[in-house]
């Protein structure tokens, strides 16, 4: 799980703990300070009956006491959970089978963070044969095919993590798609400036970067990124690139 993710599962859990302990405390305080006093009940504003004195208050401090607890309970579970997970990474890492592996498909997990959603990343490699498969849930995006090491262990292939930053291959993946696209700009103004037999040239270097550029933008509609409208806008606006006449010059 990205720890952007974790940290933002533990500050709800927290921000719950935080509350719910808080009016445990007040209402054990209000027990304490009533102990002596009789239970009553009373007509409420809105026509039931509303009860007063010890037994209420250690009522609720009995049930937001709880709350709390429950709270506590699922952030020291969270908590180790992520230590233990951490822990086997880092022995897979150190003194694991390293295998070069491949980004094979990305499954959608239905989960936005800020905007960005977060995915299924399923990573393959299969050396000796063997298939050797790692999930990663990321917020990271990837092109399909991306390269990438898997650490295994020898005796157990089900126990494998994936050894590379994710959100440094990520970045590594935007700037060449930005240069990719640099390309097709570079080639549309030299396509221009070219004649004779060399337009054709850089209409087929244009060609190749356009196809390029169409199969990442698959893939980002694949992974849930873009809408169907905006996939088809794009790959308009690409294929219009790809028409324009290229016997005269740009205005």
């Amino acid at each position: 799980m990205p720890r952007t993710v974790r940290r933002i599962l533990l500050l709800v859990f927290l921000i719950q703990v935080a509350w719910s302990g808080v009016l445990a405390v007040i209402m054990l305080f209000q027990w304490r300070g009533s102990i002596d006093e009789p239970d009553v009940s009373y007509a409420c504003d809105d026509g039931g009956t509303c009860y007063g004195g010890p037994t209420s208050y250690l009522v609720l401090t009995l049930v937001f006491g709880g709350i709390c607890l429950v709270f506590l309970t699922i952030v020291g579970v969270l908590v180790g959970r992520w230590r233990v997970a951490a822990v086997r990474r880092a022995r897979l890492v150190a003194t694991g089978v390293r295998v070069p592996a491949l980004l094979a498909r990305i499954e959608p997990t239905n989960t936005t963070v800020y905007g960005r959603n977060l995915v299924k990343l399923v990573f393959e490699a299969r050396p000796g044969g063997r298939v050797v498969r790692v999930v990663e849930r990321s917020m990271a995006v990837l092109p399909i095919g991306t390269r990438a090491t898997i650490a295994h262990d020898s005796a157990n292939p089900e126990n494998a993590t994936v050894v590379d930053d994710l959100n440094a291959m990520a970045a590594a993946a935007a700037r060449q798609s930005e240069q990719r696209q640099q390309a097709v700009v570079d080639a549309m103004f030299n396509h221009q400036r070219q004649a004779g037999g060399a337009l054709a040239a850089v209409r087929d270097a244009v060609a190749q970067n356009i196809e390029v550029a169409l199969a990442e933008l698959r893939a980002k509609l694949d992974r849930g990124d873009i809408t169907r409208a905006e996939y088809e806008q794009q790959k308009d606006a690409l294929m219009r690139v790809l028409e324009m006449p290229t016997d005269r010059p740009m205005s």
